[in-house]
Order: C-alpha cells, then structure tokens, then sequence
C-alpha cells in the first residue's frame, strides 16, 4: 500500500529520491523506508499557509517608504489650515501670495530631500513632485472664487493617493483583476478615507456655505473618478493621473450643482 506524504515547499526534509516500498502500519503511520527501490512513493506537496503578523506586514515598508507616506501626508494639513485662516472670497492677492510662497516652499523641500524618501536610484524626483503639485495647484490659479476645488483636489492627493499605497503594501494580497500591481485593500482604503475628508474640505471651505448633501456629492464623486485612475495600469507615477481625475470631476460636479460664477 502506498502512503501519500505531504510535504511543504520549503521542507528540509524533501529527499532526493522518495522509492520505496512502504507498508503501512497498525497505529496508520509508515513502518520505515526501505532502501531497495521498489514502489515509488507518491509525494503531495501542500502550499504553505502563510499567517502574516504585524511584525511581518510592517516589515514591508522601509524606512524609505514610511518618509515617503508621511511627505506625501504632510500637503495634506493645507485644506484644514485654510478652512481655519479668516480668508475672503474670492481670495485676496495677500493671501494667493501667501499660498504661493506655502506651496514653493514645500515643493523645495520635497525635491532637496527626495534622496531620502525615493523609492529606487534612478527614480526622477521630479515626476512625483510635480505631478502631485499641478493639478490642485491650477485649480487654485483658476478658481480664486471656489478655492474648495483645488483643497479637495489636494486631499485627494494626499490622503486617497497616499493610503492606498500604504493599506496596499500592508494588506494587499489580493489584487486588482485589470491591475495585478495594485489591491482591493489599497482601492477601499483610498476610497474610505478620502471621501469623508475631501468632501468635509470642500464644507468647510465653500463660501457662501453649501449643504452638507452637495459637499458629500463633490467630494465623493472626485474621489470615485480618482481611486478608478489610480487602480489602472501605467509605468508612470499615479500622482498626476489622481489629481487630474481628481480636479476634473470636482470642477464638473460642482458647476452642474453650485456653478462657476
């Protein structure tokens, strides 16, 4: 009778050469191998369950990478500060300025301390800088009157962008069926954490005050539109492509509901 042994792939104990005859015993466990070759042995291997601790899930992330998530987190805090900084509207040269000198400062750090946080040698540190800084950056350009657009845009950014790729290094284990390189977790997460907070950055910003229900409409409906760009397949950084989908949307939504005027 021959005895089926399951094996695990990365098993020390995998033998060369599994021949022999093997009988299999009262208590059913194997009475020993034989060392005349006789029958061969039929050897099953099992996969491996893998069990994933936290210890595991956040080696994933180098340091590298954690300097990373919390750079692209940081431009994240300008929707709130605005929201709490008096302000007019449309907004007064003084306080474009002012915005203006934020975001070079910011874009200037980002780009003398890229080394640190980049992913691979040959990464451009241009790329992911600019395309993070462009879209929600025009938006403020050409939207004095509705600044919401470009703080939504830049939450989206921040947020989505950011904890899709940290969920997604985390927990993704299960990916994309048209996107093997990205997750379901990461796409949720995205979606999760930045429809609340995009849509409360346009709330708190909109001037005069919308309800709640036209927030929540923008700020989802933004955040949808960028989580799908994110999701597809490219060789390029995702950051351009998110605020593009991003501001796009956002500008669409809020005309057909508030207008541009």
């Amino acid at each position: 009778m021959q005895q089926v042994i399951p094996l695990e792939s990365d098993s020390s104990s995998l033998p060369r050469r599994l021949t022999a005859r093997d009988d299999v015993g009262p208590s059913g466990e194997l009475d020993g191998l034989d060392t005349v070759v006789s029958d061969v042995v039929r050897v099953d291997w099992v996969p491996p369950v893998e069990r994933f601790g936290w210890a595991d899930r956040l080696d994933r992330l180098s340091g590298a990478e954690w300097r990373r998530r919390a750079w692209h987190f940081a431009p994240g805090l300008l929707p709130w500060i605005s929201c709490l900084v008096p302000h007019e509207d449309p907004l007064s040269l003084l306080y474009r300025a002012s915005a203006v000198v934020v975001i070079g400062v910011l874009f200037i750090a980002a780009v003398l301390e890229f080394r640190k946080f980049r992913r691979r040698t040959d990464e451009s540190r241009i790329g992911p800088i600019v395309g993070y800084t462009i879209p929600a950056f025009t938006l403020f350009l050409l939207f004095p009157a509705h600044v919401e657009l470009a703080l939504v845009t830049l939450a989206i950014v921040a947020y989505g962008d950011g904890t899709a790729t940290l969920v997604g290094r985390l927990f993704g284990e299960r990916p994309l069926p048209w996107n093997p390189a990205k997750s379901w977790a990461g796409t949720i997460a995205f979606v999760l954490v930045a429809a609340p907070l995009a849509s409360l950055a346009y709330w708190g910003e909109a001037q005069p005050e919308v309800s709640w229900s036209v927030a929540w409409v923008c700020g989802v409906t933004a955040t949808l539109m960028a989580a799908l760009a994110e999701s597809l397949p490219s060789r390029w950084n995702d950051n351009f492509r998110v605020g593009a989908a991003a501001a796009a949307s956002v500008v669409a939504t809020h005309a057909m509901l508030v207008g541009l005027a």
